[in-house]
């Protein structure tokens, strides 16, 4: 991945960027980004499947999270991706290939449009727990 200062700027300008995504079956509409700065320690972000795929054709998101495809034809297809905090704001672009790639082998796992039954033995799970706490006269 690269950060960027604007996404107008040459790729040249751009300083690179270790990132992993993580996709899981268990968290089914879900993409963890965990990126590791120049000795700060790890940051992890945590945001729609959907957003990503959506990004590779048209600018999508709003808020903490936007993604686009680059509009210039004369560079690699790159996606951006903005992230927003409360601590500031970075510019991030990958590959179009890679990201294409990284949804591909996610959606082999799972299918876009079939998550919620990878939901459900974490829905039980917690509806279990809920009736447990919810019980009356139960003290431990």
């Amino acid at each position: 991945m690269l950060v960027h200062f604007d996404e107008r700027e040459s790729l040249a300008l751009a300083s690179s960027l270790h990132a992993r995504l993580i996709y899981r079956a268990s968290d089914p509409y879900a993409v963890e980004a965990r990126f590791r700065g120049n000795g700060q320690g790890e940051t992890v972000w945590i945001f729609a499947r959907d957003l990503l795929k959506k990004g590779l054709e048209h600018k999508y998101g709003i808020g903490d999270v936007v993604v686009w495809p680059d509009a210039d034809p004369q560079n690699e297809p790159r996606i951006f991706i903005r992230l927003s905090s409360l601590e500031g704001t970075a510019l991030l672009s990958v590959a179009d290939t890679g990201l294409r790639a990284f949804l591909e082998a996610a959606s082999r796992l799972v299918a876009f449009g079939e998550e919620h039954p990878h939901l459900l033995p974490a829905l039980n799970a917690l509806e279990t727990t809920m009736g447990e706490l919810a019980r009356p006269g139960r003290c431990e």
